[in-house]
């Protein structure tokens, strides 16, 4: 999701504080491979990979994080939309690829046409999330960063992260 995670601590027992980072950042790792775009094989770029086409199978956790950002997105009358991505790389936010750069103005209104998350649609009876117009892309780095850090502080009953 494309954040650094910087972890502190003021503790009399060294050890367990090193276990317990040590399961946030698998935790960390194991959602990043679930909702990044960047990663090869993600749920999200599957789902994004099929836009327009057909619906796919997500996973739970993806579903409630979709769930999630489209609640977000219909509190905030679209202001917060999770079909943002479409926009990503017209503006270089990062700090490696500052040029301070403006995009061309036809291309920005050319990919907002491709961001509505009222044209995104998570079945949980059948397990799916999709996209329904091609070149719409969900990107969850609003939202997921977020829910990564409330399954680290509470996480999932089948880990063994020290509490």
């Amino acid at each position: 999701m494309g954040t650094e995670l910087r972890l502190s601590v003021w503790t009399v027992d060294e050890p367990a504080a090193l276990t317990a980072f040590e399961a946030i950042f698998k935790e960390f790792d194991r959602l990043e491979g679930l909702m990044s775009t960047w990663k090869e094989g993600s749920e999200i770029q599957r789902l994004n990979a099929a836009a327009g086409k057909h619906a796919v199978q997500v996973n739970p956790e993806i579903r409630e994080v979709l769930r999630a950002g489209l609640q977000a997105s219909e509190w905030t009358g679209g202001k917060f939309d999770v079909t943002w991505g479409a926009m990503s790389g017209l503006w270089k936010f990062d700090y490696q690829n500052k040029d301070g750069s403006v995009p061309d103005p036809h291309e920005v209104a050319r990919r907002r046409k491709l961001i509505n998350y009222r044209e995104l649609e998570v079945d949980e009876k059948a397990g799916t999330a999709s996209i329904l117009r091609a070149g719409m892309i969900v990107n969850l780095g609003g939202i997921g960063k977020g829910y990564a850090v409330d399954r680290a502080r509470f996480p999932r009953r089948s880990d063994s992260m020290p509490r």
